[in-house]
């Protein structure tokens, strides 16, 4: 009989080495920690050499050094100096030992209070040496620290497979991480006003990042936040305070005033703690939908537009935020740090953070004029007649009694009702005229709270009766009352089948609770069912599904109203009306991208932009890159200006060439847009080779570039209002169903979609009786 295995403490080493890899995870974390030990050892300067291909690190510092006693606990778990005073950074006592059980760690250190020097030496956990140092050349001249690591990582294989043949996109990458790692640093240097200066260099001793800030006190921090971002090589910035407090939260910072083309310059810290951008993205997704939200980054493409054209206001390459904020808590809160902001931390303090936030950075965009951008409804005075009001009602073809369904985004106009619903299946619709109330009868009015401008009376033409709607959101307020809903042309999805609707006084209590926590959903504008009864009832929605073959062996009816064409299916047996535009659209995006030519066409007028050293960087990373997909590019270097570039665009692909004639700047964007994209990302876009088609020069490519073609596609396409033939018509289906992607225009949106389903039993003799009965009305009239 085999013994049963019983439970056993792992050993101390391997509790070490799991702990280890939780404290400390890359090797930029590792100088980033290594750097806040030598600040909070009142160093000023400070010297970092760096090897990435080996994992090692060497730091140096002319900080108060280590008192020769205590060299006998450096490294040991929960040991530190930093118990007993308020250091700038964290105090927890684990970051050497970590150091210490996942590298070579070698420590020279000098005590202000001493001469002599004293070492420490750990090989992956086990202490080597520990003790005073007598050879001359090892001796520190003066006070500080110096720290030698070298293969971090060593002890975990799989930690290192590769470094050896890192390409320079991956250094490159690798060496992004440093940098913000240190500029983290310094910016919390900033803040509390300690000066310092840090040199950073690779491993043959080139200067890769120089910080140098002077003291100062809290009046005069935003323009030392300014110096460390200028000097990271982020470009200077026009910076404006805010600040703010709720529930013991203190939230003090800059924000920029005019938007940046990425998000590298984006920081946020809670008590002297940094957030990431990628392990915790809740605070910065917050303040970026904020931003995206409003006007904030938008630009006018026309300076004086054509007669009979529109102006084109559009969100530009440079659309980011770019703020420095940190977030200080009292209290009992005072030991929160960014790790207790993580969704499942358990921690209700990311709801507090985050409404502050929000708070302020509204504030900030109502003061510096960047408005939301929605359209509100406009506001009726409080003494305004509402009949005397103007009523819009739908304009209805008399020619055409088919009310369309269509899914989210489909293009619609008056004459056909449109309304979006998620993923539901499609009721048959049939004719039927429209109901007008009888003359003479009085509309129903809804009583709406006096003297509140926040209320709009709304006059439903097809309800006939007035709703009040929140002058907010549009959405019909909800009443106590329980309202029997009128029936309404809607899709029903499967999961409404045999629901319950809350009746009588269940109804007046989850209509009338507050919630405390979020608002109550508000209901939609009730509409008027064009269903006759004859058809209503979930048995009659269709559970078809349109492919490929069916739409090759459709046939075409007609074209609708100019601007659809109704087409008959054989299998399944369906009415499908399709867009004209979004068809031609997607017939004419696919042929782009098959025949794109990379080869580069001189431009007739070369196109010339600057950028910034980080911009330029990433460009001459990846200019082998642009390249190949027929960019011809000249770099200049700009003088003084702290590695900023002049690019001059003298060749582009066809496609983006014949744009630049009569929009020079959709280069511009394109190329800038293209530098964001790899800021993000870091991986190569090639142009590549012909084994996957268009598709794989679709997915290649960046989202600048797709933007250009879908918009080539969209402007040369069969448009709205315009006449077909039938021929016409069956040519352009025919095409259609030669796409690969039939089914959804260039920009995602769906190009047809079922109106009446012809399987079920019994609906041609319905349409049978209607047409007698039409017919026995018709003759007794005439």
């Amino acid at each position: 009989m085999d013994r049963q295995p019983r439970i056993q403490r792992l050993s101390a080493n391997a509790i070490a080495r799991i702990r280890s890899t939780v404290s400390l995870t890359s090797l930029a974390g590792a100088v980033q920690e290594l750097l806040m030990n030598s600040i909070d050892a009142n160093a000023t300067t400070i010297n970092i050499f760096i090897n990435i291909i080996k994992n090692s690190i060497i730091i140096e510092d002319d900080g108060d050094g280590i008192f020769p006693g205590d060299m006998t606990l450096v490294g040991n778990r929960y040991s530190t100096s930093k118990s007993t005073y308020s250091p700038t950074f964290g105090s927890r006592g684990e970051f050497l030992s970590s150091l210490a059980t996942s590298s070579l760690l070698t420590i020279y250190s000098r005590s202000k209070f001493y001469r002599s020097t004293h070492a420490v030496r750990y090989h992956y956990g086990s202490r080597l040496v520990c003790g005073q140092i007598e050879n001359d050349h090892l001796m520190l001249p003066k006070s500080g620290t110096k720290a030698i690591v070298d293969r971090l990582f060593g002890n975990f294989p799989v930690r290192l497979v590769g470094r050896e043949d890192m390409t320079a996109t991956e250094i490159a990458k690798e060496w992004k991480d440093i940098g913000r790692k240190v500029v983290e640093v310094v910016l919390l240097c900033a803040k509390n006003g300690r000066g310092v200066k840090v040199v950073v260099r690779n491993e043959e001793g080139v200067r890769k990042a120089v910080f140098d800030i002077g003291s100062g006190d809290e009046s005069d921090a935003p323009v030392r936040v300014g110096n460390v971002v200028h000097q990271a090589g982020l470009g200077k910035i026009v910076w404006e305070n805010i600040s703010g407090g709720w529930r013991g939260i203190t939230m003090k910072g800059v924000i920029g005033l005019v938007p940046a083309a990425d998000k590298e310059r984006q920081f946020i810290f809670v008590n002297g703690s940094p957030v990431g951008r990628h392990t915790n993205s809740i605070l910065y997704s917050k303040i970026n939908s904020l931003f995206a939200a409003s006007s904030f980054g938008t630009i006018d493409e026309n300076v004086a537009p054509e007669v009979g054209k529109r102006w084109v206001v559009r969100k530009g390459v440079e659309r980011h935020p770019s703020f420095v904020i940190f977030v200080e808590t009292s209290g009992s809160l005072n030991t929160v740090h960014a790790e207790d902001l993580e969704v499942d931390s358990g921690n209700t303090i990311l709801l507090d953070v985050t409404g502050l936030i929000e708070a302020v950075v509204d504030e900030f965009l109502r003061v510096g004029g960047w408005k939301k951008r929605v359209t509100a409804m406009p506001r009726r005075k409080v003494d305004e007649d509402v009949d005397a009001m103007p009523k819009w009602v739908p304009k209805r073809r008399a020619d055409l009694a088919l009310d369309l369904v269509f899914p989210t985004r489909m293009k619609s106009s008056h004459s056909l009702a449109a309304q979006s619903f998620n993923g539901a299946k499609i009721r048959r619709v049939l004719p039927e005229p429209a109901e007008r109330p009888p003359p003479g009868e009085q509309i129903q009015q809804e009583s709406a709270p006096a003297n509140d401008p926040g209320v709009l009376r709304y006059l439903d033409p097809a309800m006939n009766k007035y709703v009040l709607l929140d002058a907010r959101t549009g959405n019909e307020i909800r009443t106590p009352k329980p309202q029997a809903m009128p029936k309404r042309l809607t899709l029903l999805p499967e999961q409404r089948k045999g629901s319950m609707n809350a009746q009588g006084w269940a109804s007046n209590i989850v209509s009338s609770f507050k919630t405390p926590v979020y608002r109550n959903p508000e209901a939609q504008i009730p509409r008027k069912s064009m269903i006759s009864d004859t058809f209503k009832g979930d048995e009659y929605i269709s559970t078809a599904r349109l492919s490929k073959s069916s739409l090759q062996t459709a046939r075409v009816i007609a074209q609708v109203d100019e601007k659809f064409i109704l087409l008959s299916f054989q299998s399944p047996e369906l009415l499908v009306i399709v867009d004209q535009h979004a068809a031609d659209e997607r017939i004419r995006v696919e042929r782009l991208w098959k025949e794109f030519d990379n080869l580069p066409k001189p431009l007739k007028k070369e196109v010339s932009f600057s950028i910034g050293a980080d911009e330029a960087n990433i460009m001459r990373l990846y200019i082998d890159d642009m390249r190949s997909w027929g960019f011809e590019l000249d770099i200049t270097l700009i003088r003084g200006a702290h590695g900023a570039v002049t690019v001059d665009v003298v060749g582009a692909p066809e496609l983006v060439a014949d744009r630049c004639v009569s929009e020079p700047s959709v280069v511009v964007r394109l190329l800038r847009g293209w530098i964001a994209e790899l800021k993000e990302e870091k991986r190569s876009r090639g142009f590549p080779d012909g084994r996957g088609g268009w598709i794989k020069r679709m997915v290649t490519a960046t989202q600048r570039l797709n933007e250009v073609v879908s918009s080539r596609a969209c402007r040369s396409a069969i448009m709205f209002n315009d006449n077909l033939t039938l021929e016409e018509c069956k040519e352009l289906i025919e095409r259609l169903a030669a796409c690969d992607f039939p089914f959804q225009c260039a920009h995602g949106r769906p190009s047809m979609v079922p109106v009446v389903d012809l399987v079920d039993d019994g609906i041609e003799a319905r349409f049978n009786e209607d047409y007698r009965t039409a017919a026995k009305y018709t003759a007794a009239d005439s």
